[in-house]
């Protein structure tokens, strides 16, 4: 039996153009079109790597080959995309 290596904490970020126009004219919630920060009204976090985002996050996985991950999101699309992918 292959031992799984599994990356047991991650996030996942919707990319910019995902999130819904209305959340960022209100200040709900966006992400700078750089990636860089993800704000809130009155709150800027910055995003500390790439591998926030799926494309990036499943190449990353592959690089270490990791072949599960537990991922923290900010949508469920996200992670059913992310599922449906791996």
């Amino acid at each position: 039996m292959k031992n799984l290596r599994i990356n047991g904490h991650s996030h996942l970020l919707p990319y910019p153009e995902q999130i819904p126009a209305y959340l960022k004219e209100k200040e709900i919630f966006w992400i700078d079109e750089d990636r860089q920060h993800m704000l809130q009204k009155g709150w800027k976090r910055p995003v500390t790597d790439s591998s926030f985002f799926l494309n990036e996050k499943l190449e990353w996985m592959e690089r270490n080959r990791i072949d599960h991950a537990v991922v923290l999101n900010l949508s469920q699309s996200e992670k059913d995309k992310l599922l449906l992918r791996l």
